[in-house]
């Protein structure tokens, strides 16, 4: 120090310092130790490190140095006894170390110590504190209530789609630590959760998020939605609490998901929100206004009842108060609390009321009004079904179909807290109420302890009621019916197994179970004691639905039918196209949904949709004017291209998928359809004992097809068609009235009808069990025949025996121009006789190997044969029916007048499928007049099966049109017939045509089918004298055969059909006759006459 660097008071310098003058001097002791936590670097000790703590450090000081005390402190406490023996000595570097075993034993989980380490150079002390180290010895585990949480299925759906993701959260016990979490998942029904650090992040330190994307094609049940063995299902790498522990977890299965109701609060979630009737608010949801929405009605302490009208919709609805003469129960007071129900009780399809009240009885109120404009009227007495209940207090009631009769039961709960049963012994429309007791009462055991009001739903969906019941603690009881729907047993559940635990709204909850959402299930509505309305929305258990819909296997695309009696769809026909998916769909807003097929737009009809099945989508194009389909058109020819659906899906949402392969709408086959069942069949309830063999023909005249049955006992049955030609109905005959009463074969009788004389009326040709044919000749008429057995020369199939079971055809085999015969024997093959005759004088020749066209088919046992043209190509084919019940087919791939028969089998084979069961006698004939041939088939039990022929679809939309005449160029001579010709073939249903005069109608004419050949209309009027005449035909008269109508024909419209007729008939007198220009054709008649002709240069 220098000298004045110090002074006196006064101001005299002291006298400076010298260095190393020992004048004065003074030494530092300096006594310090770093400490160490072994294991503890990020200061905490977890459960792996805590067996191997120990403490250590390096001493700095100078001369020998000892650690002479070590104590542990929690905060300023001291923990255990302080180390005073035993202690760690310093080694020659400093350092020193305290075992593991002389740590405390005190030391404990989720504590925070301090080490105080007191260190001695023999004259001085110091102590050194180390940094604060916690132990945590306890692994993370999930929390202990609703560890796991699934993101909800999105609003809409019933389950997660294609596409979604869903979260899983787990939240453990403690703060985690993520690092590098890469394979991090959680393995749920084989798919990978996997593990979301940024979302696990967001979502709070104790949390972690895992996510999967539903992939196409993914489904996971409900019930599948687990964790199995959570040991062996969740991977989580370098996830750890703050001190390092890893998440344990138990080998218990987690079940993450079930059906919950949760809470909906605010306006913008819970539609009730702002309702408040005061007190003790009862509510009941239905369709009120028949717009087809739920509207409100809520019960009230004071007796009435408020009305809220749905103005939003099935999916959001709105509820607004209507009061006055808007609220349909104005006026309704049934004096203190009173309890709605809204049901049919008279069966007659609107909604009555029905009312508890304060007394224990229920008041009824019948609507007399309708499903839009209700109007409630009170019933008393004798009409009120009610009438005689009275449950002491505070009747609460419900009406459910209890004992699966379909009508409705009621449930009535009231004060003392049981519930009351009272099953209808009346009818739906009809209702008495008797109280049950006891074992018949299957709601008997149940006590919610006061105030039950009971609401009955299926809850778990098992197509059975089970039972909700609010009480006065405001909470809910739910009662699982563990019975069926006919006999219920009701089981109390509670915890997780009710799905309404945890719901309490203070006082008297009364529950009401509706759809409010619009998404399938059932939601809850509560009233309380407050008179708000609480909301709780279904929250089904999850699932996954990544399969997108597609058509079903076999038969998704189905074309309606082509109208009876016509060959096409014609103009202003609908044709529906009907396709069925694989699962469920919901329709939300279509437009613009279709299917193109040649070119046309066949566009969804929702409606017909939803009528026609939840799985269902209906197509349907209206035929215009000048349509044409071909059948071979009739197709989808790329479905992913030609079908739009807009707003389709299931009910997870998925999209339809549809394959680019061509879908073929209508077979380029024919098929034959069974129709069964009155309405369908014409030959319903038709039983000839047994063996029925059917044939048809005009038996009466009258232009349709009678029926003619043979059967085991050799006789004959006769069925008059008293219907008509495209709607048969068949009419049994009996005694005189049966032409063929007498006729008796002795057994197994197999006739047919044709005309064998030549004289233009149908004969009978029976076959019989030995193998004869007998011959019955009508001597009668074409509408009433006599039928007259003729044998030996008389019988041209006289000498002809097939040995047993004849089943006799007859046809043009050979294309001459008359019938030869076919015969089925009862081993299986067929006799041919050719026809060496005329078509008056028949003369029958067996033609053997070669020469017979049918050598070596063999059908089984007891063929019965028919002969028509199947496949459209001019010649005859064969269908044979065996004793098997079944019907083979030989297409004739030979000519009309050389046929060669070939079996079709399989899909070439259009009766294949066809099993009548035994003994099948096939017969074909056009029974719904729609111009091709339907099947009849008789059988071993004596009834007969009706196939239409559905021919392959096509669209026809082109109206006939007609070759116009004028009377310049149409000139007759003598009276003839009248052809008119028309662009396609046609066919009338009955009418008449007009012959005019410039003056006035001289002529009409009817006109049947039988006026048509194909292309054209013949008409015979033999009473015209020479003149110029007009035709007038009304639109209609004449159809295409696929039903268009023919525009018809009036001369003032500009089309014009007339002729002239030159012919001139004298009378019996002396005449004068000239003729006209033109071709003329005279008749002088009797008497002399002078005739005057031109003559042509």
């Amino acid at each position: 120090m220098n000298s004045g660097a110090i002074t006196d008071m006064v101001g005299n310098d002291a006298l400076g310092i010298a260095k190393n003058s020992n004048q004065w001097a003074f030494e530092i002791i300096v006594l310090t130790t770093d400490i160490v936590w072994a294991g503890a670097d990020d200061n905490y000790i977890n459960d792996s490190e805590k067996d191997a703590t120990a403490l250590s450090g390096k001493v700095t000081g100078i001369g020998t140095l000892t650690i002479t005390k070590i104590e542990f402190f929690e905060g300023s406490n001291t923990v255990g006894t302080a180390i005073t023996s035993g202690l760690p000595a310093v080694a020659a570097d400093g350092t020193w170390a305290l075992a593991h075993s002389a740590m405390p034993s005190e030391l404990a989980d989720g504590k925070t110590y301090t080490a105080v380490v007191t260190l001695s150079d023999g004259t001085n002390s110091a102590i050194s504190t180390s940094t604060a180290v916690t132990y945590d010895t306890i692994n993370p585990t999930p929390i202990t209530t609703n560890p796991w949480t699934l993101s909800d299925t999105p609003a809409g759906q019933s389950a997660f789609k294609a596409g979604d993701v869903i979260s899983l959260t787990l939240t453990m016990s403690e703060t985690l630590k993520l690092n590098n979490t890469t394979g991090s998942k959680v393995v749920i029904a084989g798919k990978d959760f996997v593990l979301d650090k940024t979302a696990s992040t967001t979502a709070g330190d104790k949390k972690l998020v895992f996510k999967y994307s539903v992939q196409a094609g993914d489904s996971i049940a409900a019930t599948d939605f687990d964790i199995d063995n959570p040991t062996s299902d969740i991977t989580l790498n370098n996830i750890t609490d703050v001190a390092g522990n890893a998440p344990v977890f138990t080998a218990d299965r987690v079940v993450l998901t079930k059906l919950e109701y949760i809470e909906k609060i605010g306006s913008g979630n819970n539609p009730f929100e702002g309702i408040d009737v005061g007190h003790r608010s009862k509510p009941t949801l239905a369709d009120i206004d028949g717009d087809g929405d739920l509207d409100l009605v809520v019960g009230e302490n004071n007796g009435t009842l408020k009305y809220y009208q749905n103005t939003g919709t099935t999916s959001n609805p709105a509820y607004e108060a209507k009061t006055g003469d808007s609220n349909p129960f104005n006026g309704i007071d049934v004096g203190y609390s009173s309890s709605p129900i809204l049901v049919d009780i008279d069966g007659d399809g609107d909604l009555d009321l029905v009312v508890g009240e304060s007394g224990g009885t229920l008041k009824y109120y019948q609507n007399t009004g309708t499903t839009s404009n209700p109007a409630y009227e009170a019933k008393t007495g004798g009409s009120n079904p009610f009438n005689s209940i009275d449950v002491g207090d505070y009747s609460k009631l419900t009406l459910a179909d209890i004992d699966g009769d379909g009508d409705l039961d009621l449930v009535v709960g009231g004060y003392n807290g049981t519930l009351k049963y009272y099953q209808n012994t009346g009818s739906a429309s009809n209702p008495t109420y008797e109280a049950k007791t006891g074992g018949s009462n299957p709601f008997n055991s149940i006590d919610v302890g006061n105030y039950s009001k009971p609401t009955l739903a299926d809850i778990d969906g098992d197509g059975d009621l089970d039972l909700v019941v609010g009480k006065s603690d405001g909470i809910l009881k739910y009662y699982q019916n563990t019975g069926t729907t006919s006999n219920p047993a009701y089981e109390a559940k509670t915890g997780d197994s009710n799905p309404f635990d945890g719901i309490d709204v203070g006082d008297y909850s009364s529950p009401t179970l509706a759809d409010i959402d619009g998404d399938g299930d059932l939601d809850l509505v509560v009233g309380k004691a407050d008179g708000t309305l609480k909301y709780y929305y279904n929250q089904q258990p999850s699932s996954v639905d990544g399969q997108a819909p597609t058509p079903t296997a076999t038969n998704s695309w189905t074309l309606s039918n082509i109208p009876a009696g016509q060959s096409a769809f014609k103009a202003g026909d609908v044709i529906s196209l009907t396709l069925t998916m694989s699962e469920t769909l919901k329709l939300n807003n279509t437009t613009g949904s279709k299917v193109v097929i040649a070119g046309k737009d066949f566009v969804l009809d929702k409606t017909a949709s939803t009528t026609a099945g939840d799985k269902k989508l209906v197509f349907k194009y209206s035929v215009q004017t000048g349509d044409s389909i071909a059948a071979t058109d009739f197709d989808i020819d790329n479905p992913t291209r030609d079908i739009t659906l807009n707003n389709i899906t299931d009910v997870a949402g998925n999209a339809p998928v549809f394959t680019a392969d061509r879908v073929v709408l209508t077979k380029t086959k024919l098929e034959y359809i069974e129709k069964t069942g009155l309405g369908n069949n014409p030959f319903e309830g038709i039983d000839v004992g047994n063996v029925s063999v059917p044939t048809l023909a005009d038996i009466d005249g009258d232009g349709d097809l009678d029926l003619v049955v043979g059967e085991a006992n050799g006789a004959l049955k006769y069925y008059q068609n008293t219907g008509t030609t495209s709607n048969p109905a068949y009419e049994a005959k009996t005694g005189d009235s049966n032409p063929f009463n007498s006729i008796d074969v002795g057994k197994f009788s197999a006739p047919t009808l044709a005309d064998i004389d030549g004289d233009g009326d149908l004969d009978l040709v029976v076959g019989e069990v030995n193998g004869a044919l007998k011959y019955y000749q009508n001597t009668g008429t074409t509408s009433n025949p006599a039928y007259e057995a003729k044998t030996g020369g008389d019988n041209p199939f006289d000498g002809i025996d097939v040995g047993y079971s004849a089943k006799p055809a007859l046809a043009d085999i050979d294309g001459d121009g008359d019938l030869d015969l076919v015969v089925g024997e009862g081993n299986g093959t067929l006799k041919y006789y050719q026809n060496t005759g005329t078509t008056s004088s028949p003369a029958y020749e067996v033609k053997t190997g070669d020469s017979n066209p049918f050598n070596g088919i063999g059908v089984g046992y007891y063929p019965t044969l028919t002969l028509a043209d199947i496949d459209g190509d001019g010649d005859l084919d064969l269908v044979v029916g065996e004793d098997d019940g079944t019907l083979k087919y030989y297409q004739n791939t030979g000519t009309t007048s050389n046929p060669a028969y070939e079996v079709k089998t399989g899909g070439d084979n259009p009766f294949d499928g066809i099993d009548v069961g035994l003994n099948s006698a096939p017969v074909l004939a056009d029974i719904d007049g729609d111009g091709d041939l339907d099947l009849v088939t008789g059988e071993n039990n004596g009834t007969l099966k009706y196939y239409y022929n559905q021919q392959p679809s096509s669209v026809d939309g082109q109206v006939p049109t007609f070759t116009e005449k004028t009377s310049d160029t149409n000139v007759l001579g003598e009276p003839s017939n009248l052809v008119i010709e028309f662009s396609e073939n046609i066919k009338t249903n009955g009418g008449i045509v007009e012959i005019w005069n410039s003056a006035e109608k001289v002529a009409t004419i009817s006109i049947t089918n039988a006026n048509i050949s194909d292309t054209t209309l013949t008409l015979n009027p033999s009473s015209l004298t020479s003149g110029v005449y007009y035709i007038k035909m009304a639109s209609g008269v004449i159809t295409d055969t696929s039903g268009n109508d023919f525009a018809g024909i009036d001369n003032t419209s500009g089309k014009t059909w007339a002729f002239a007729y030159n012919f001139y008939i004298g009378t019996d007198n002396a005449d004068t006759i000239t003729g006209s220009a033109g071709d003329d054709t005279i008749n002088g008649g009797a008497g002399n006459d002078t005739i005057k002709w031109r003559c042509r240069q």
